[in-house]
């Protein structure tokens, strides 16, 4: 099946002309997709401690995060008696006493996004090697030379993008022993066995450039968030 014969390129050419007058036909793409699992920021309460009396003990944020999260910056600001202790400070020595502490978290979050690029095929000869597999295989009334209708997927094996065709009408080629067949805008697929449930090499010659739906990832980063959280923290002596 490696050269289409004059016979089979009539084929296909009465393939394309029985697309045309009996049905359309119409190439699917995939869905776009995106993920949806949630990432999520928790600021954890500081707990009091005890310190021998003239010391001090140094307090940092508590901060856990879950799934894409990205913290940018991670501060605390502390009171005593409505005086500023310190403020957003990435941790802070505090002697004995009861203090208000804020934490403030800065972050982002990413999503994972699926979408389908469109990717060009190179053409041999007009032609692409492909592998297909047949769908919704039936028995039409013959005209001329076609016989049967399907639904074809082709993947593009460099590639691995698919591209889908439906309403195909297909002839069997004698001289070739292959089944040849075309969409109502005259897209021909060639391959071996019309009824075989897995896929099997074949060759798709489109109408211009053929293009498959190859699917990619990218994550998303949002922009800075922020996150408050407030408490009361006492440091006792020993």
């Amino acid at each position: 099946m490696s050269v289409i014969t004059s016979g089979a390129r009539k084929l296909v050419a009465t393939a394309a002309t029985s697309a045309l007058i009996l049905t359309g036909a119409a190439v699917a793409a995939a869905p776009a997709g995106a993920a949806t699992a949630k990432p999520t920021v928790t600021i954890g309460k500081i707990a009091s401690v005890s310190v021998v009396e003239g010391a001090t003990a140094t307090i940092k944020p508590v901060v856990k995060t879950k799934g894409n999260v990205k913290v940018t910056s991670k501060t605390v600001t502390v009171t005593k008696d409505g005086k500023t202790v310190a403020k957003n400070k990435k941790s802070a020595k505090l002697g004995a006493g009861t203090y208000t502490v804020t934490t403030t978290v800065k972050y982002k979050t990413a999503t994972t996004k699926r979408t389908n690029k469109k990717v060009k095929v190179a053409l041999e000869d007009g032609m692409a090697p492909m592998m297909c597999k047949t769908s919704k295989v039936k028995k039409i009334k013959k005209f001329e030379m076609i016989t049967h209708m399907a639904d074809v997927a082709c993947t593009d094996p460099k590639s691995k993008g698919t591209v889908r065709y439906s309403d195909v009408y297909f002839g069997y080629n004698k001289q070739d022993r292959a089944w040849y067949g075309a969409d109502a805008r005259g897209n021909a697929i060639a391959f071996e066995d019309l009824h075989r449930t897995k896929s099997q090499e074949s060759y798709v010659i489109p109408v211009g450039t053929l293009k498959v739906s190859v699917k990619t990832t990218k994550k998303v980063w949002s922009k800075v968030k922020t996150k408050k959280s407030t408490q009361t923290l006492t440091i006792t002596t020993k």
